[in-house]
């Protein structure tokens, strides 16, 4: 009878035994799959902030060429990014305002208007409009920063409206963008 009772519990305490090393088993595995997971996603990071530089760079040195075609490339090479940061938005925000074509000072402000929810972004285009851009920057300017509701954009409306040296188109432009606001 003693047999009995010992192969008994034996038996039961083979079966607990196997019931936990089960679940410490599924707890292991739960633990590894979660790791390998996060290291999956951080993995994707790090590949979008390879890309991410590697556009930055590229837009650093398209924006020293000579060619008007290449500064326009290096403003719209930025539309593959999904958010920016400062130095794109400061390199954007200099040729915004520098660049001596009309064409690539535009395909900036299109770029940096991608990022609108992002405050250097709305700093860099007060900038701007603070820099006399030709009329045709100017106008988009305007729009833009209308568009995304920025108040601050207004004493540089009311300074165009009040300017008799601009012609009249400019100050109408400034004054209905002023009423949108």
């Amino acid at each position: 009878r003693y047999t009995k009772v010992t192969s008994g519990a034996t038996a039961k305490f083979r079966s607990l035994a196997w019931k936990l090393v089960g679940i410490a088993a599924a707890i292991a595995l739960i633990f590894t799959a979660g790791r390998f997971y996060e290291g999956g996603a951080n993995t994707e990071a790090e590949q979008q902030l390879a890309v991410h530089r590697t556009l930055v760079m590229e837009m650093m040195e398209l924006m020293k060429s000579d060619r008007t075609s290449n500064r326009i490339r290096a403003a719209t090479v930025t539309f593959a990014l999904p958010k920016t940061d400062p130095v794109t938005t400061a390199n954007l925000g200099y040729l915004l305002r520098n660049d001596e074509n009309a064409n690539v000072r535009l395909a900036a402000l299109e770029a940096l208007s991608r990022f609108s929810h992002d405050a250097g972004v709305r700093d860099e285009l007060l900038a701007a409009m603070n820099e006399s851009p030709p009329s045709v920057v100017r106008f988009e300017l305007m729009e833009t920063l209308v568009a995304m509701n920025e108040k601050r954009v207004i004493p540089y409306l009311e300074d165009l409206m009040n300017t008799d040296s601009l012609p009249q188109h400019v100050r109408d432009a400034a004054q209905m963008a002023s009423f949108k606001l």
